[in-house]
């Protein structure tokens, strides 16, 4: 597999690792028939797109969809959910990607809650939705609720998972379906702390928090620091992508870039690890935000905020048990991006600053497609959907 990407620009530039930006009107034009669906809230409406082959948006009938105001949303290729203040409603996808609301859910919260929180997770089958409540004395711990998606998008409660602190959100569920991770790193007064979670999952569907499922011993470089888990993504094949940041013990604040390493999964629900400081790459951003591919071959790595970093995204090669390598540079570094999510036809969708970005990416080249990036102000969130045959 190559390690480089290749660069066409106006003027050609060489990088240690060669990157390639090129735009999508330099290519053939290809088929009108959509692959994919792109939804993207905001505070008073919800923006739908159908994706082109060579990655082009069109905005799908009824959208922008007025009547669907929602913080979160994810999507079952059946039904989009969205939060609507404390209760989920399920919006029913047309074939040609247009939504309506199907049902309105409201939520069975825990005692004491502070309300629900903006995230929500499905599992990798879509038969189970999770929100999560704010809990606590200081509503600064999460609760995941359990959901059985039944007909019509109605919402059967399963019972929640027990309390952990702070927000470990969004989780990310293995390979297996069996386990989901969570990690973050900045508490309620903005210090740091360690506070990754493991989650078991039943068959039926119900989550669990798992206290005996713990990550491997890591240390950094720096004997005074620890490493903070930030972000956790799977690939397909039983291993974890995380993002770590080294933070000093006498200062409580970070030290030097993060870095990403890999956890292999056993199917009891152990992590091993032969990654160290050694071997595992830098980013140049804060790697709050990591999205694998569909393939498990391609890591999308952004984000910044308090734990530091800069803007931009960068895009990593992941080799399962295998170091993760560094291929292309930081791109768009203007920019603070959010939320990133790709398709099986190989684009990526990053948001941020209020314009949503769009990649054709493989292992040896990186192209940002015709009319990218796409204005959307005040854009929360983003997701793909496959097309309905």
């Amino acid at each position: 597999m190559s390690r480089f990407f290749s660069l066409t620009l106006c003027l050609a530039a060489s990088f240690s690792t060669v990157v390639a930006l090129a735009q999508a009107d330099d290519q053939p034009e290809s088929s009108t028939k959509p692959v994919t669906y792109v939804y993207v809230t905001r505070p008073t409406h919800l923006d739908g797109f159908s994706v082109a082959s060579n990655g082009k948006l069109t905005a799908v009938p009824g959208s922008p969809f007025a009547n669907i105001s929602v913080q979160g949303i994810v999507g079952n290729g059946k039904y989009l959910f969205g939060v609507i203040g404390n209760s989920v409603d399920a919006f029913s996808i047309a074939a040609n990607g247009s939504v309506k609301l199907a049902a309105a859910n409201a939520i069975s919260e825990p005692s004491g809650s502070c309300g629900i929180q903006s995230q929500l997770v499905l599992d990798h089958t879509g038969a189970t939705l999770y929100p999560a409540a704010f809990v606590g004395g200081l509503c600064d711990s999460t609760d995941f609720l359990s959901y059985q998606i039944e007909s019509g998008g109605k919402l059967k409660y399963l019972g929640d998972s027990g309390q952990t602190f702070l927000w470990d959100t969004p989780l990310t569920f293995s390979s297996s379906n069996k386990f989901a991770f969570g990690s973050e790193c900045i508490d309620y007064e903005g210090g740091f702390l360690y506070t990754f979670s493991g989650y078991g999952r039943s068959s039926s569907g119900h989550l669990t928090l798992e206290s005996s499922i713990a990550p491997p011993n890591m240390n950094p470089e720096n004997s005074d620091d620890y490493y903070c888990i930030k972000a956790v993504a799977a690939d397909p094949s039983g291993h974890l992508a995380v993002s770590l940041q080294p933070i000093s013990n006498s200062t409580d604040l970070p030290d030097g870039e993060s870095q990403l390493g890999t956890f292999t999964l056993s199917s009891s629900g152990k992590l091993t690890t032969s990654s160290s400081w050694k071997n595992m790459p830098t980013t140049g951003t804060g790697a709050t935000a990591l999205a694998m591919s569909p393939s498990g071959k391609l890591l999308a790595v952004g984000g910044g905020g308090l734990e530091g970093g800069g803007g931009g995204f960068q895009i990593f090669h992941f080799n399962g048990s295998s170091p993760i390598t560094k291929d292309s540079g930081i791109l768009q570094s203007s920019v603070q991006f959010n939320a990133f999510a790709w398709d099986s036809a190989n684009h990526l969708f990053a948001l941020g600053n209020g314009e949503l970005y769009v990649y054709t990416v493989t292992t040896s080249s990186i192209t940002e497609a015709s009319g990218s990036p796409y204005s959307i102000p005040e854009a929360g969130t983003v997701i793909v959907q496959s097309v309905t045959p």
